[in-house]
């Protein structure tokens, strides 16, 4: 296989010379020719910048020697050749059409060959062919060129996903383990503008279970997973806010006012429970992804920002008086530091799975107020069984992979005393004399 890197490519077919020589980087183990630099004509050699296009062979040190072509009729000639001899053809059939290149290429004990034919015709994955040299015999190689480091893979899904309707903002808060998974999955199904919000530095014990690896140990969890999408999906637009929600509320409440959604995978009680006030005050729909049960149970929780609608904590209340659990205070215990906290067992691709629900959910909720009704939930609250707790009362007892959906946290209804929701919470505020 050969690599054209999109610098490469575009110096080739913009050359005024007919050919020119080339900078082959040799991956060996993976036995892939990276195009790495080019000349037009005998013009002095231009070489990408190692690492510019984010590629391996970029920064491999091993270099062969290297030619283009521009093609024609013979390329095709001898591509007939070569299909009819398995895909090999002898050199001396090549040569005759390359007489510009240089001698030394010819002598070498082994080289690339790269053929632009801009004008080819009922072949449209072969404007780019390549052979590799060795003595008197050419081997045809698969070509790739790769597409310049700010070209979005996301708009290949064309007009089969609604991508157009997803450029919307969505918030995530807290990129844990869970959090980094609904993250990368929102920029995968295309959201293109997502505000990342968390206060946490990502540390070693983290790598089990985060999306990101032992290079951003140290950095903002904001930062490395913002760097991530970034490198993926270079056309989504990421802020990284290093701000806890409880002590940063001035700025969370007119960044939920000016978004579509809010997704909250935060561990602790108190920041869910911000999330769940100001979302609600903003007016804007939340979805909450979380473990409960000692990681036995995924839940993804969606609160409409409806009237009447019970948020968050109606829904906790509702468990608690149907004699179940709160699972609420499970959520303040760190993986395993001290006797106060809940040890964590779930393990990094049951967070996932649970990101990735919470992720679908909430881009659901965007296409279907965008009006695609095929995307449409008809339940806000799903439990997910991750393991067998069988201490679990219902609705939490669970077999692994199954999910229940409990009726729809819209069918809750908001209760008068809760001080998010409730009829003193809509009250005006009012100052004493």
């Amino acid at each position: 296989m050969v690599v054209l890197t999109s610098g490469s490519a575009a110096r080739i077919a913009a050359a005024t010379a007919t050919w020119g020589e080339a900078v082959i980087a040799v991956d060996g183990p993976n036995r892939v020719f990276g195009v790495v630099g080019t000349s037009d004509g005998d013009t002095e050699m231009v070489l990408d910048e190692p690492g510019t296009e984010l590629h391996a062979t970029t920064l491999v040190r091993s270099r062969w020697p290297g030619g283009w072509a521009r093609g024609g009729s013979w390329v095709d000639e001898a591509l007939d050749v070569t299909d009819a001899q398995n895909g090999r053809l002898a050199t001396r059939l090549l040569r005759p059409s390359l007489a510009g290149l240089p001698e030394r290429l010819w002598e070498a004990e082994a080289w690339v060959l790269v053929t632009w034919s801009p004008d080819a015709e009922n072949r449209a994955a072969r404007n780019w062919v390549a052979w590799l040299i060795v003595g008197d015999q050419a081997a045809l190689l698969g070509v790739e060129v790769l597409r310049p480091i700010e070209a979005d893979p996301i708009e290949d899904l064309g007009r089969h996903w609604p991508f157009g309707d997803l450029d919307q903002r969505v918030v995530v808060v807290g990129l844990g383990s869970i959090g980094s998974a609904a993250a990368l999955a929102l920029a995968r199904y295309g959201v293109r503008d997502l505000v990342l919000v968390d206060p946490d530095r990502l540390l070693s014990h983290n790598l089990v279970r985060h999306q990101c690896t032992r290079w951003d140990v140290g950095r903002y969890k904001v930062d490395a997973v913002r760097d991530v999408i970034l490198t993926r999906w270079p056309a989504t637009r990421v802020n990284a806010l290093r701000l806890h929600t409880v002590y940063a509320a001035d700025v969370m409440r007119p960044l939920l006012r000016e978004s579509a959604l809010v997704l909250c995978a935060a561990d602790g009680v108190a920041s869910r429970r911000s999330v769940n006030h100001l979302a609600r005050r903003a007016e804007c729909t939340s979805v909450f992804a979380s473990v409960l049960r000692d990681g036995s149970v995924g839940e993804v929780l969606r609160v409409r920002p409806w009237p009447g609608t019970g948020c968050l904590l109606c829904v906790r209340t509702l468990l608690a008086e149907h004699g179940t659990i709160d699972p609420e205070p499970q959520q303040d215990a760190d993986y395993g530091t001290g006797d106060p906290h809940r040890p964590m067992t779930a393990v990094g691709s049951d967070l996932e799975l649970v990101g990735g629900l919470a992720a679908k959910l909430a881009v659901g909720t965007l296409l279907e107020e965008a009006g695609h009704h095929h995307q449409v939930f008809q339940k806000d609250w799903a439990l997910i069984g991750l393991q067998i707790d069988r201490t679990a009362p219902v609705p939490f007892d669970l077999y692994p992979g199954q999910v229940h959906w409990l009726p729809a946290a819209g069918e809750i209804v908001s209760r008068p005393e809760c001080p998010t929701c409730g009829d003193e919470a809509l009250k005006p505020f009012e100052t004493k004399s």
